[in-house]
């Protein structure tokens, strides 16, 4: 029979595996969308837009740079994902801190 801490270990384990679950959806969503995006670049421009508009060359940069300007808004979302689920990203955080600290103290017992 499993022990409160063990049932507790096993539920912040299951919903870390979720989030990471979640988080490599969203990077490989954000890999299709975009490499579609950006292969079928020109078949949007003529499927989206009037012949009308199609003459106006500041439209059309518009378009060029809401194409590219997408990948590059959405990856900084993704990467604040990234590090999010990651943990802080941090390599100075608490777990960091605590094995610094009984390094110290094994090398002070040591000598």
């Amino acid at each position: 029979m499993k022990t409160t801490e063990e049932k507790s270990k096993y539920q912040r384990a299951k919903v870390r595996v979720a989030e990471l679950k979640y988080f490599y959806n969203h990077v490989a969503t954000y890999f299709v969308v975009n490499a579609l995006l950006l292969l079928l670049r020109d078949h949007f421009t003529f499927v989206l837009l009037s012949k009308r508009v199609m003459g106006d060359p500041a439209f059309l940069d518009w378009i060029d740079w809401n194409l590219y300007g997408t990948p590059i808004i959405w990856g900084i979302g993704l990467c604040i994902h990234g590090i999010k689920i990651l943990r802080g990203g941090s390599f100075f955080g608490q777990k960091w801190e605590e094995r610094q600290l009984q390094k110290f103290i094994r090398e002070d017992s040591e000598n």
